[in-house]
């Protein structure tokens, strides 16, 4: 969501180049991995949240746009789908699974 905040400003987002989702879910990890649980769940939720406010702001031309200069997934709605539905529903139950254990 940062990227698209800082597109919608005029600066450009600092998208990782080259695109590599393994990279950057590696990345990810390695900077998270020891943090409490609790830490975690809680920074997911205000994700959430930020980026719910943060689509809700957005017109239905800025959903339907291809930013193609800065925006690695066009139309813009993709991205968002992408990067916050479709992830939560791909990982959802492996997560309740590890939660119940």
């Amino acid at each position: 969501m940062s990227w698209i905040s800082s597109h919608l400003c005029g600066e450009t987002p600092d998208v990782p180049l080259p695109w590599d989702v393994e990279r950057m879910n590696a990345e990810t990890y390695a900077q998270v991995k020891d943090r409490p649980l609790a830490e975690v769940l809680e920074e997911f939720r205000r994700s959430y949240r930020d980026s719910l406010a943060l689509v809700e702001s957005l017109s239905e031309e800025q959903l339907q746009t291809a930013y193609t200069d800065t925006w690695p997934m066009a139309p813009l709605w993709l991205g968002v789908a992408a990067n916050t539905n479709w992830h939560y529903k791909e990982h959802r139950e492996s997560i309740r699974a590890w939660l119940n254990k």
